[in-house]
């Protein structure tokens, strides 16, 4: 299934987790972002906790391959300040989202766009939904442009 979305999106704000660790899958999201760049022109990308060069590197390769409008966060910036104005918080995690600023984003009134690598037992049917999406680059762009889409 091809990768559309509207022209509705331009404008829009995606802060997202560049951190690529134990806890989580920076890299991969990165990859499901080329995959969606070209309907997400018009689209501010924001990246958290990519100070480590590989992410460095990911991100500004996906913005010289697709001139997405992508920058990395500084790490001394206000999470408020990033999140104001934002459509949508993405992260690929493993095993849970504790590290994650979720309570700054709920706050803000963001959505959240959270899949979930080795979720741990008992995880509830809103995680296991997003299991693919957690390992799968193009179902992860195919549901971030979903979420983009829906108001």
């Amino acid at each position: 299934m091809p990768l559309v979305a509207p022209p509705s999106i331009a404008g829009l704000r995606i802060l997202a987790d560049g951190r690529d660790d134990l806890e989580a899958r920076g890299l991969l999201l990165i990859s499901a972002l080329h995959l969606a760049a070209p309907n997400l022109h018009g689209v501010e990308v924001r990246v958290l906790g990519g100070q480590d060069v590989v992410t460095q590197v990911a991100v500004a390769a996906l913005r010289w391959d697709t001139g997405l409008s992508i920058a990395l966060v500084p790490p001394d910036a206000n999470i408020r300040t990033e999140l104001a104005g934002a459509r949508l918080f993405v992260a690929v995690a493993t095993r849970n989202t504790d590290h994650l600023p979720l309570a700054e984003v709920a706050a803000a009134g963001v959505s959240s766009l959270l899949p979930v690598q080795f979720p741990p037992p008992g995880a509830g049917a809103a995680t296991l939904v997003l299991m693919r999406a957690a390992h799968d680059p193009r179902e992860l762009a195919r549901r971030i442009l979903d979420r983009l889409e829906s108001p």
